[in-house]
């Protein structure tokens, strides 16, 4: 598991090198501002398919924050 904090959206570019790295069943968790429409969730779901990996959480990890977990898709797996 990877706990990835992203500020800007530039950040994001390096899910792809993220995703070689994790374990077949693993996750990222990208953590992120609320109501920072810069890195929204949709942005962060983007860069994600991008990367070859799909959403399937998203939590409030603060009062702050927000945090999307990112997995490989099962056919991928």
């Amino acid at each position: 598991m990877v706990l990835f904090r992203v500020a800007r959206p530039s950040q994001l570019a390096t899910l792809g090198t993220m995703a070689s790295r994790i374990a077949r069943n693993g996750a990222i968790w990208v953590v992120h501002p609320r109501g920072d429409a810069s890195v929204a969730d949709t942005v962060i779901f983007a860069a994600a398919r991008d990367a070859g990996l799909t959403y399937t959480k998203v939590v409030r990890f603060s009062e702050r924050d927000t945090a999307e977990k990112l997995v490989i898709p099962r056919a991928s797996r």
